[in-house]
């Protein structure tokens, strides 16, 4: 019923197909007022039982200074690298550059298996928020909209996994 005309309903579709899985969503403004929103998925990574640390390099496609970076951390152009094994935890936020109009799209990559996720938003980011502990690497990709009464949006999310040829040890 809403609150203060204020009403939405969200979906979202999964799909699995080979080594992607994508996930399509639609908003939809059911009240009687505006809204403006944003939207993020958590996405917890590891590779192969490797904690987060050396050897683990988030990639962009274009150049965006990450703000928050720890001792651990290192910027090399486009990509993030993880110089030691994360203490605890770190949050990083490598901002959307101004007048970008390439692919919402950022890689994941864990060197020593050669495994790595390409995660891809349909929308223009506003930032990519990165949390990770020992254990996970999360890179989230906020899309953010305006919605008027009756209005809807669609956009989807994909994650490609990579791995190297199989020779009986990776599926």
């Amino acid at each position: 019923a809403g609150v203060r005309g204020y009403a939405y309903e969200l979906w979202a579709t999964v799909a699995l197909q080979h080594h992607q899985l994508t996930i399509d969503w639609r908003l939809a403004n059911t009240g009687h007022r505006s809204f403006t929103t944003r939207q993020y998925t958590h996405n917890f990574f590891r590779f192969d039982n490797h904690d987060v640390g050396p050897n683990y390099v988030l990639e962009f496609p274009y150049n965006s200074v990450a703000q928050g970076l720890e001792p651990e951390q290192q910027q090399v152009g486009r990509a993030i690298l993880v110089r030691k094994r994360i203490p605890k935890w770190i949050n990083l936020v490598v901002p959307w550059p101004k007048g970008y109009g390439g692919a919402n799209i950022c890689t994941l990559r864990q060197l020593d298996t050669r495994l790595a996720v390409t995660c891809q938003t349909s929308l223009p980011s506003i930032r990519t928020a990165i949390h990770a502990r020992p254990e996970y690497v999360a890179p989230e990709q906020f899309v953010a909209f305006t919605l008027a009464a009756g209005q809807d949006v669609r956009w989807s999310r994909s994650y490609l996994f990579v791995a190297p040829e199989s020779h009986g040890d990776h599926p």
